[in-house]
């Protein structure tokens, strides 16, 4: 087909689009939960407390049980997702049933009760954050690929203006999990000097003392180092952004400018939120990030339901959708920036309870139970929010979409926590032979030692999330060029299901065989 009639049909392929359900969503999301419990329990039950066997044998495993499920259910499975989660959960319990029978032939002296393993200690590292973050990258990298071709379902595509799309969460994912794990989040923050000074300075004006002006102006100085701090440490986003800003216009690469405007892209708005969130902890402390949140979220639709400001977006000045002038061509990607900021401020308020000191797998269990609230009551708002106020819009981060990508990601974390407690449970009540050749006469407490090993299985040099996580700039990059590539290199609309398929695996297993292999060589690639 020549290129002028392709673009046509590109152009209607990607435009106009509503969206599906938030429950069909919820729903997908499931599956990598479930997906990476089957992976664990799996990994245990084959490799014991060794953990990892070699590098094929583990990375196909990891494929297999993270990638493919998910992957098929964004596709060609798409009508038979309850039945994909059937299977796994099916596999699962076989596992746990088949490792307890096995636990309780050859070493039944090793299992604990259930208010026993309750209260053991746990330490290191919270690996359902990192299930989270490696899965922000997973599921988007399957996912810019896959909608360009027939066999990812509209409905799961980006919306036009209004409405619920898979890929709508993305760049909201993408932003929680930056901020649960950034320096605020995680105590250390650095309190800027001086803060407390500016606020004395708009209250008390009539102070003249010299070394109270020194001290002002001290204060001010270092905020505003701590802000060019922070656009330093994205200028990478910003090249990144202008460097995919220049590729894309000279090489015609089609793209749907109702996303972020003409200019804007999704590196601009993290380097925008990462500047603005700076400045905004440079003056309040990160303590107060839930307050931000709601007063960044609350202004913001106020200004578009009662300034105005949403017709703007959604129309241009003139109400005709004029893209004249930078304002007008980029005020998507300008203005929902602010939308994201308040998912941003939220993040860190998130990410502050997650780093809290637990110490037993029973404050585990209540942190869970917390979540699960959590994530019933952000629901509940959810409805009323589009009921009372406005429907989503990726297109403005509306309220609803920010109250909307939230209650998905603590939906996640919820799920990759009862994960990692399953995981642990299972082992200490022995449903999982975590080393079939251990003395039988092995006491608890080296038992105890044993299930410790193997639950940090994620620090392996072969650990496909491990790898993601190390390298997830690359990997989202990597994952944009081989896109590219296929895009310039196949008519992908055109495609039949087995040649879209075969490439969309294939392109995964490559993207992820990269990073482990530059994960087990441990390189790390930073460019600031």
């Amino acid at each position: 087909m020549d290129e002028v009639a392709y673009r046509q049909i590109q152009e209607s392929f990607y435009s106009n689009l509503n969206g599906t359900s938030p429950l069909e969503i919820s729903v997908l999301l499931t599956v990598p939960i479930v997906s990476v419990l089957l992976r664990n329990i799996l990994i245990l039950w084959l490799f014991g407390s060794a953990v990892y066997s070699g590098l094929w044998s583990t990375y196909l495993i990891d494929f297999i049980t993270l990638i493919a499920p998910f992957t098929l259910c964004c596709t060609v499975y798409s009508q038979h997702i309850q039945a994909i989660m059937i299977s796994l959960l099916s596999l699962v319990v076989g596992l746990l049933v088949t490792g307890d029978i096995a636990t309780s032939k050859h070493c039944k002296q090793l299992k604990f009760s259930l208010s026993d393993c309750l209260g053991h200690k746990v330490e290191g590292k919270r690996h359902f954050i990192s299930y989270f973050r490696a899965y922000a990258l997973i599921v988007t990298a399957i996912a810019i690929l896959a909608v360009d071709f027939v066999i990812f379902p509209r409905r799961f595509a980006k919306t036009e203006t209004y409405g619920t799309g898979f890929m709508d969460i993305g760049v909201g994912g993408f932003v929680i999990s930056n901020a649960v794990v950034s320096p605020e989040a995680r105590g250390k923050h650095k309190e800027i000097r001086g803060v407390k000074c500016t606020v004395l300075h708009v209250l008390q004006p009539c102070i003249n003392s010299p070394w109270y002006c020194i001290y002002f102006y001290s204060g001010v100085k270092c905020t505003v180092l701590h802000v060019l701090q922070a656009i330093k440490s994205t200028s990478p986003l910003l090249v990144i952004g202008f460097a995919r800003l220049l590729s894309v216009k000279a090489s015609d690469y089609h793209e749907h400018i109702s996303e972020y405007g003409v200019h804007w892209n999704f590196f601009f708005t993290l380097a925008a939120v990462r500047v603005l969130s700076t400045l905004c902890f440079a003056l309040i402390s990160p303590k107060m990030s839930w307050l931000i949140s709601l007063a960044v979220a609350i202004g913001y639709q106020y200004c578009l339901t009662n300034q105005g400001l949403e017709d703007f977006v959604l129309h241009g000045s003139d109400g005709s959708n004029t893209r004249v002038g930078i304002l007008n061509a980029n005020r998507e990607g300008i203005f929902s920036s602010f939308g994201y900021l308040a998912i941003y401020f939220a993040g860190v308020q998130f990410g502050m309870f997650l780093f809290k000191n637990r110490s037993t797998i029973k404050d585990w269990c209540k942190t869970f139970l917390f979540l699960l609230l959590l994530d019933i009551i952000l629901w509940i708002v959810f409805t009323l929010s589009v009921q009372h106020i406005q429907p989503v819009s990726r297109r403005t981060a509306n309220l609803s979409f920010i109250i909307w990508v939230f209650a998905y990601c603590v939906q996640l974390f919820t799920g990759f926590l009862f994960v990692e407690i399953i995981t642990m449970v299972s082992m200490e009540m022995g449903f999982i032979p975590i080393n079939t050749s251990v003395n039988k006469k092995q006491d608890s407490s080296q038992r105890k030692d044993s299930i410790v090993t193997a639950v940090n299985f994620e620090e392996s040099k072969y650990c496909l999330i491990g790898a993601v996580n190390r390298n997830q700039l690359l990997y989202f990059l990597l994952s944009n060029v081989m896109t590219g590539a296929v895009n310039l290199s196949l008519q992908t609309i055109l495609q039949p299901t087995e040649v879209a398929l075969t490439t969309l695996f294939s392109y995964m297993f490559i993207l992820g065989f990269i990073h482990v292999l530059l994960h087990s060589l441990n390189i790390k690639t930073k460019v600031w």
